[in-house]
């Protein structure tokens, strides 16, 4: 069992970074565990971004530019940002498909967030291959095991076209739910950013609810969350600026901004201290049907707050499994844990690297 890991350090070519920010910091740490930082020969981003900036010591230029310097000789690009947006990825695509290009394009898997020194590399598969092969018999529909084991091979190999074809449509994503429109339903959107998630649920139940509560740790959203939705009436709509975990209290809030703020402290960036709320303080009183977890990292936090909901209401829960390097196999294994009865499926929507990957919990009885 070999990874991309051992795959660069056995390759002789140099290494070209693709992409600046927060993505290129954490792969030139993981290049320096490694001992491949000094194999980096250039820094490039798309031709439109490049203005003359600087990231870790390199001046950003084209990809044009470095095939110029290169002079035919072969290097590799590693990745280090995401997308949606269908243009980046079909250009990305296309320098994939290049046949005659004297590069190869790999997009490593790297922590979104938590312990960003541990990667789900050959010794986390071969040490792990038991649970991995538990998580993977749990899952319930043969697409989800498709998309398991993409993610699995992707993870080890960097390689994208394992994402190509592994991905769904949202809309297709949001049928697994079982979301009915009766007027019974109730959501608890942790992570609600702007509220583009409630405005999904809206949509799913046709504007015929119980309750919405609504949990966004950063204070920017909030506002525009509340903006967004103050129609609906505070007796159905409940904003809650605080974030959702394990326990009451305060926790250190990474002040990013946009959706990427998250529970932690990060000496590089300004930080707060904010409220934290489980979901069994919140919703004591209700009997909630459907939970979407999407808390940059802090998912299983914030299971361990919602497992009396959980094992009370068994309600839907729709949880991001890509923030942590090992979501995949620890946030299935918590799930099941609170609620043995659950069934479990997964979905990606489609973008670079492996983001926006989801689990589907829904109770067995239904």
């Amino acid at each position: 069992m070999s990874d991309i890991w051992q795959y660069l350090s056995d390759s002789a070519m140099p290494l070209v970074v693709y992409g600046m920010g927060d993505g290129a910091d954490k792969l030139f740490s993981v290049l320096e565990r490694c001992g491949l930082r000094r194999r980096v020969v250039a820094v490039i981003a798309s031709d439109d971004f490049v203005r003359g900036q600087s990231c870790h010591g390199f001046i950003v230029k084209k990809l044009s530019d470095v095939r110029a310097e290169q002079n035919g000789e072969p290097f590799t690009i590693l990745l280090a940002f995401g997308t949606r947006q269908p243009e980046v990825l079909d250009y990305i695509y296309a320098l994939c498909d290049d046949e005659n290009a004297e590069y190869e394009l790999y997009a490593p898997d790297l922590p979104v967030a938590g312990d960003t020194d541990k990667l789900f590399d050959a010794n986390f598969y071969t040490e792990n291959m038991d649970r991995i092969d538990a998580v993977r018999d749990k899952l319930c529909d043969d697409w989800s095991k498709f998309v398991f084991d993409s993610m699995i091979d992707y993870k080890l190999t960097g390689a994208v076209d394992y994402l190509r074809d592994n991905f769904s449509e949202r809309e297709e994503t949001l049928s697994l739910l079982g979301i009915s429109g009766a007027g019974t339903d109730t959501f608890v959107d942790l992570g609600a950013f702007d509220g583009d998630t409630v405005e999904e649920f809206l949509w799913l139940t046709d504007k015929n609810f119980n309750k919405i509560y609504a949990l966004e740790p950063d204070e920017r959203n909030f506002l525009k969350l509340r903006r967004r939705h103050y129609a609906l009436g505070s007796g159905k709509f409940v904003p809650i600026n605080a974030a959702a975990s394990y326990f009451d209290g305060v926790v250190p809030f990474d002040m990013s901004g946009g959706r990427h703020g998250r529970i932690g402290a990060d000496a590089r960036r300004k930080s707060r201290e904010i409220i934290a709320k489980r979901v069994d303080t919140i919703c004591a009183g209700d009997t909630v049907s459907y939970i979407k977890l999407d808390v940059e990292g802090a998912e299983a936090a914030a299971l361990e707050g919602a497992a009396l909901t959980i094992a009370r209401d068994k309600p839907v829960l729709h949880v991001a499994a890509y923030h942590r390097f090992d979501d995949l196999i620890a946030l299935p294994e918590l799930i099941l844990r609170l609620n043995p009865e659950y069934r479990l499926f997964l979905r990606r929507q489609e973008c670079l690297p492996g983001w926006e990957l989801n689990i589907i919990a829904v109770n067995n009885n239904i």
